[in-house]
């Protein structure tokens, strides 16, 4: 049981090698993006960028794995690599450009939406019937 969302995390190549550092610091976190989801692209639009789905997951910050996805995530929004290893991502005044993550809860309100690449990824509410 528990409080599940479907959660996509799609990241340029140019701040890949922050992911592979938050994969050294935390093991988990490795297991969480290579092994326990459900759609892994490491070469998403044929440039090196890496596109990750997990469908029904808890995501829950009190997992240490979520806890520094996260926190690469506020990083990237602080334009602030540093604690993952990068000083300056060339030609890139603006970190949020470089990754989309998309977090839509079990509840219809509940929907999160951070960084502006990756402008195909969004969510979409229809009716059926």
């Amino acid at each position: 049981m528990g409080y599940r969302s479907e959660v996509a995390l799609a990241l340029d190549a140019k701040i890949v090698p922050a992911l592979m550092t938050a994969f050294a610091k935390c093991e988990e976190t490795q297991k969480l993006c290579t092994q326990h989801v459900d759609h892994l692209d490491t070469d998403y639009g044929g440039e090196g960028n890496w596109l990750m789905r997990w469908d029904h997951i808890k995501w829950y910050d009190s997992f240490a794995e979520i806890e520094m996805i996260n926190n690469l995530i506020e990083a990237l929004e602080c334009d602030d690599l540093s604690e993952f290893g990068i000083k300056e991502v060339i030609n890139t005044p603006d970190y949020c450009q470089l990754f989309r993550f998309v977090r839509l809860g079990e509840d219809s309100s509940d929907n999160e939406q951070r960084g502006y690449g990756f402008d195909n990824i969004y969510i979409s509410r229809a009716i059926s019937f």
